[in-house]
């Protein structure tokens, strides 16, 4: 829905799409509320903070909020950010299932990398580091 007022077209926001997001970046979603820090999320990741930073930009312009604010405690939730946490953590933690059990069905981590051609994803190893994945058999 568009409506016209003098130069600008006010447009009703576009809903999120999931096919436009990169989950990798709900992983420094979930270390960023975790640790309240741009700085430790980093560090629990392996990653640079200054791609913590750029991982919380895109989110930012996706879902078209903050999602965080410094404060004198660290990094705090916006309304949507706790909104979202939730729904997000739980997101992540049925994917590492799926992960799980995709992998022991054909063949174990292994057998599973073999098949699908690929290496394991370093998006586990994230997730173990927070919390929210429990190692598997190599």
């Amino acid at each position: 829905m568009t409506e016209k007022v003098g130069k600008l077209n006010l447009q009703a926001p576009a809903r999120p799409s999931l096919g436009a997001l990169d989950l990798n970046l709900l992983v420094v979603f979930a270390a960023v509320l975790k640790t309240r820090s741009t700085t430790l999320a980093a560090d629990e990741l392996d990653i640079s903070q200054s791609a913590v930073s750029n991982a919380l930009r895109r989110l930012r312009n996706h879902f078209d909020d903050a999602l965080f604010v410094k404060t004198a405690d660290g990094m705090a939730p916006t309304p949507l950010a706790e909104k979202l946490a939730g729904p997000i953590h739980e997101g992540l933690n049925h994917i590492r299932q799926a992960l799980e059990e995709a992998q022991w069905l054909v063949g174990g981590p292994a057998g599973a990398a073999a098949r699908l051609g690929m290496k394991r994803t370093t998006l586990q190893s994230k997730m173990l580091k927070l919390g929210i994945a429990k190692p598997i058999g190599r």
